[in-house]
């Protein structure tokens, strides 16, 4: 399952972290260069304000419990 997101500050990519950490998934943050676990704050500090991010969590996953954490990041 993949969703595009958008982190405009630092602050949201510590709650994308936090959020990803409660998750019992791995998820992952995909850019066009990068490949960044969802859960590492200091990965998701060097994407942010970049506009080509994709949240990345398992085929198998609930889409709604992914999902609807994702909503204030979601573009």
């Amino acid at each position: 399952m993949v969703k595009a997101i958008k982190l405009n500050s630092i602050k949201d990519a510590l709650n994308l972290s936090n959020y990803a950490s409660s998750l019992s998934l791995d998820t992952y943050v995909h850019s066009k260069s990068a490949i960044v676990d969802a859960r590492s704050v200091m990965g998701l500090y060097a994407l942010v304000g970049r506009d080509d991010l994709l949240f990345v969590a398992p085929d198998n996953a609930n889409p709604e419990e992914v999902f609807k954490g994702l909503k204030k990041f979601g573009m």
